[in-house]
């Protein structure tokens, strides 16, 4: 009876939290979104340690209908509002021959003109700016990769995983990402056709860092954090592929590493500078699978948050 009464208890607030969630969610505009889910967000933090069984360290089943509907709210906002972090135009010109530029440009072309094609019906023709691309990456890849074997230019596709460990699943076998790296002339391009699902607001809210369960904040948001990375960030959105070299490599590769990070990272090291001390080097030991992001941070710190902030009203903002 003590169990039974608990339980009922624990769904009379869970009853009560998810009509306040609610109500912030039927408040949401386009000019308040990142207000309100900024809210909603800290919200959930604030109320999670109630749901925490802490005898079987595990989230009630009860707070998993809280999380649906924190998923729930951002799909809805994700088929309605379009809002980006970043301004940018991206380039596609359908008059394009492979004689007007060099090849990687009419490489992105191509592509892009296959990730329109993919969409259009006999009613709806968008643009390559209008897409969402979100879970485009490996198809776009290995697209690319054709059209680079069918020239005999060189290029490989690269796959992120999460923390950059295949085995640890951190987001439970989801989350990869997948770009190509090509060499023509002489020169290696990085050649990223999806880039932009990385940036819209409602992924980029920082204080989704520390709600249990939960995707982080998307890598673009860390790309906004100097001008440097920004630059690089726009070249990419906007000509679909950037020239590589060891500095664009670590800052378009430490966005992905920042955003793996859940809140127990921030909690446990205090460390709020969004920066990593990996090298080019340890990127390179990472993508072809010699090293890992888990074996130096955890894996309790990245990926999936399994268990409530202690302090859940921790700040999560950039600290010099």
């Amino acid at each position: 009876m003590e169990a039974f009464g608990k339980k009922n208890a624990l769904w009379q607030e869970y009853i009560k939290d998810e009509a306040i969630l609610m109500q912030y969610e039927s408040m949401i505009t386009k000019e308040n979104l990142n207000q309100i889910l900024t809210i909603m967000y800290k919200y959930i933090k604030f109320i999670s340690n109630k749901y925490y069984d802490t005898k079987n360290d595990s989230m009630s089943y009860i707070y998993d209908n809280l999380r649906y509907s924190l998923l729930c709210a951002g799909n809805k906002i994700r088929s309605i509002y379009w809002n980006r972090i970043l301004d940018y135009k991206t380039i596609y010109n359908p008059n394009i021959s492979i004689k007007d530029f060099e090849f990687v440009t009419y490489l992105v072309y191509l592509g892009r003109k296959y990730l329109i094609d993919k969409y259009k019906t006999a009613t709806y023709k968008p643009t390559i700016q209008e897409l969402d691309l979100t879970n485009n990456c490996l198809i776009a890849s290995e697209y690319i990769k054709r059209v680079c074997d069918k020239y005999g230019v060189k290029s490989q596709i690269i796959k992120i995983y999460p923390g950059f460990s295949k085995n640890d699943e951190l987001y439970n076998k989801c989350g990869y990402h997948c770009f190509n790296i090509m060499k023509y002339q002489g020169k290696r391009y990085l050649v990223d056709l999806t880039y932009s699902q990385f940036f819209y607001e409602h992924r980029n809210n920082l204080e989704r860092i520390g709600v249990v369960d939960i995707f982080e904040s998307d890598p673009g948001i860390f790309m906004t954090m100097d001008e440097k990375s920004k630059n690089i960030a726009l070249k990419i959105l906007q000509d679909g592929f950037i020239e590589l070299d060891e500095e664009v490599l670590k800052r378009y590769l430490d966005a992905f590493t920042i955003s793996f990070r859940n809140g127990l990272y921030y909690e446990s090291t205090g460390d709020f500078s969004f920066e990593t001390q990996y090298t080019f080097e340890n990127y390179i030991n990472f993508l072809v699978g010699n090293d890992n992001q888990v074996n130096y941070e955890g894996k309790e710190n990245l990926g999936y948050q399994k268990r409530p902030l202690r302090n859940p009203l921790m700040s999560i903002n950039k600290k010099i």
